[in-house]
């Protein structure tokens, strides 16, 4: 579907690129998405159910794997992945206000592609509100437009900070209790910290838990740390304030769905 409607945006734009954009806006990624639908329907599967999970568990069929996810403070992350990948900084500048330019042009697309959709139905629901279309956007931000998917290669640390809508659809293909929720904070600092997370991972694997000092010595010790993000200016205070904005109703929808108010401290 997305590259037929593409050569006949690019022909009859007569090589004019706001031209093309326009029509391939107007056209192709909404003939595309209804394609993605109509295949999901054949499938008898909802659309909003194709993601990875869905592929993870067919693939385990009936038996229910244990799962680990670790989560950080979304902000921190943002800014460790910005310094981590030379794609980001490349583009924005190895200073505090590059990331501040990154994250305000992350958010102005965002923003740019949820109230496009804000009483929008789509997957044949209802009108959906900004919450509800800003979701839509995180979701599918490359499949929607030209403007979000000449951001998506830049924008997808910045989404997958968003934890909830995530892990709420993974939790709709496997149960609970298979998965374990650590937060990196408050797990993985400290010796004492390590140690009470590894007991946690040892008992949701159903694995005894190693009784040699020596052998906790050792995992303690496995891997090898990584990371070129020690010494990298300070978030500037208007780039955290914009992400601590974005981020809350994400914080809190997490809190939500894991029933523990730990994960609200990501809004601090």
């Amino acid at each position: 579907v997305m590259m037929p409607c593409w050569q006949n945006c690019t022909t009859t734009s007569l090589g004019k690129a706001e031209a093309r954009r326009a029509c391939m806006d107007a056209l192709c990624y909404p003939k595309a998405m209804a394609a993605d639908q109509e295949a999901a329907r054949i499938l008898g599967v909802p659309y909003d159910a194709l993601h990875v999970p869905l592929v993870v568990r067919g693939a385990y069929g009936a038996f229910n794997p244990k799962l680990i996810v670790v989560l950080r403070d979304p902000i921190q992350r943002l800014h460790t992945a910005y310094w981590e990948y030379a794609h980001y900084h490349g583009k924005y500048g190895r200073t505090a206000e590059g990331f501040l330019a990154y994250v305000k042009e992350q958010v102005d697309v965002l923003n740019y592609c949820t109230n496009r959709h804000i009483g929008k139905a789509v997957h044949g629901g209802a009108p959906m509100d900004y919450a509800a279309a800003e979701r839509h956007c995180a979701l599918y931000l490359e499949a929607l437009g030209n403007r979000e998917e000449g951001l998506f290669f830049h924008a997808d640390q910045f989404i997958r900070g968003m934890y909830a809508i995530f892990l709420e659809v993974w939790l709709r293909h496997f149960p609970r209790q298979d998965v374990l929720v650590l937060k990196g904070e408050d797990e993985y600092y400290g010796e004492a910290n390590s140690d009470q997370a590894m007991l946690k991972v040892f008992r949701h694997l159903g694995l005894s838990v190693p009784t040699d000092e020596a052998v906790m010595k050792k995992i303690r010790k496995a891997g090898k740390p990584h990371g070129r993000s020690a010494n990298v200016p300070a978030m500037l205070p208007e780039a955290k304030q914009i992400l601590q904005k974005l981020y809350k109703p994400y914080n809190d929808h997490l809190a939500r769905l894991l029933q523990d108010d730990r994960w609200l401290s990501y809004n601090a």
